[in-house]
């Protein structure tokens, strides 16, 4: 495997997800294992939304987070697994 394509921890945090899923779910329906990587996507666009809710709401502690950064790595983590969804489908197909 090339190491522009090696799993980030983006993709360490996808492949546990997948283990486990897999793990709990072992007679799911084929494909079913891969949806723990959208699942990923979806809880971390709703920590942004939650992030966001409360910094307006007056907590200061997310209003720093959010000023430091950590709603937009989350974010650029979203495009960063739906980019590479398809290659982590296939490394974690064959491992």
């Amino acid at each position: 495997m090339c190491s522009e394509h090696a799993p980030s921890s983006a993709g360490r945090l996808l492949r546990a997800c997948h283990d486990a899923t897999t793990e709990l779910a072992a007679e799911d329906l084929p494909g079913r294992q891969f949806a723990a990587m959208d699942t990923v996507a979806v809880r971390l666009q709703s920590l942004v939304a939650f992030m966001r809710r409360s910094a307006a709401d007056g907590d200061e502690n997310l209003a720093r987070h959010i000023a430091d950064g950590h709603a937009g790595l989350h974010l650029r983590d979203i495009d960063h697994i739906k980019a590479n969804t398809a290659t982590w489908q296939k490394y974690i197909a064959n491992h």
